[in-house]
């Protein structure tokens, strides 16, 4: 599959779920860098950052199996990114609680129990996208999970800045309060504060 400036995240999903390796490295070229920026954000280290990427399209391969069509490539990479960024924060503030010989009573989520957080997390954010207008579905996913800027956006769909960002604060307050009703506290909450860090 020839790289192109159109990204066709549907028919990239459908290769990427049969393991067709050219579809993933067309997924990583069209969303690294935004991810990359946003995880540094959070973690303030570049090294870091570029670990968790990396760690980011580990966890998209090894799930390739799992993906549905319909659903939202980047969407997903957002959830994994959250996860990914969460538990390295979590294991930080452990070691250094270890190194003060204070103790963490939390326990550790199972690869299971964090892999359903991870699917609940992807469908509440898939529903509450789906909630938006069409134009409002694509500002806010273009913005917010894709990683571009409102004069990028607002050139690809041939509106004015001033317009992608109505939009967005409209989107963006839609979909904060449909995953403040329908998520599990400790999930909702989590989403909701790396989602107004993203983008």
């Amino acid at each position: 599959m020839a790289e192109t400036s159109f990204f066709d995240e549907q028919h990239v999903l459908h290769r990427l779920k049969v393991g067709d390796i050219d579809a993933f490295n067309a997924t990583y070229w069209q969303y690294h860098g935004a991810i990359y920026r946003n995880i540094l954000r959070f973690t303030k280290n570049e090294d870091t950052a570029a670990d968790l990427l990396q760690d980011v399209f580990v966890k998209l391969w090894e799930k390739r199996d799992t993906l549905q069509p319909g659903k939202s490539i980047s969407g997903l990479l957002f959830v994994i990114s959250y996860h990914l960024t969460v538990n390295h924060s979590k294991k930080a503030l452990r070691e250094l609680l270890a190194k003060s010989e204070l103790s963490l009573h939390q326990s550790v989520a199972d690869s299971s129990e964090e892999a359903s957080d991870l699917e609940s997390q992807h469908e509440l954010l898939e529903r509450a996208i789906a909630r938006l207008t069409e134009q409002k579905q694509l500002v806010f996913t273009r913005c917010k999970l894709e990683g571009k800027s409102y004069g990028e956006v607002a050139r690809e769909l041939g509106i004015s800045k001033h317009t992608v960002k109505e939009h967005l604060s409209i989107a963006m307050k839609t979909v904060k309060t449909y995953i403040r009703q329908n998520g599990r506290d400790l999930l909702a909450i989590g989403l909701l504060t790396f989602l107004d860090c993203w983008g």
